[in-house]
């Protein structure tokens, strides 16, 4: 015969949890705020669109900085090379 499984125990606490001690205060949303945490960040739907970002700085990888425009001949043949120095 196989052997009896073990009854399952209820764990009760003896004291009950006090409410009110250790949880932070909520936001509108219901969210506990926090100390230097910023929320509420995610547009919503109906919001005002973001001020426009500033332009980028401008590219100044070499291969776009010594760049030249190319258009080709009829006739020739396309071909060109890239060096590529690591500095090492």
């Amino acid at each position: 015969m196989p052997a009896a499984e073990p009854a399952l125990a209820l764990i009760v606490p003896d004291e009950p949890p006090v409410t009110g001690q250790g949880s932070l205060p909520a936001d509108s949303a219901g969210t506990p705020a926090v100390a230097g945490v910023e929320t509420g960040r995610l547009p919503q739907i109906g919001d005002e669109p973001a001020a426009p970002v500033a332009e980028a700085a401008p590219d100044t990888r070499p291969l776009t900085t010594f760049a030249r425009p190319f258009t080709r001949e009829e006739g020739k043949p396309l071909f060109s090379i890239l060096l590529v120095d690591p500095g090492g």
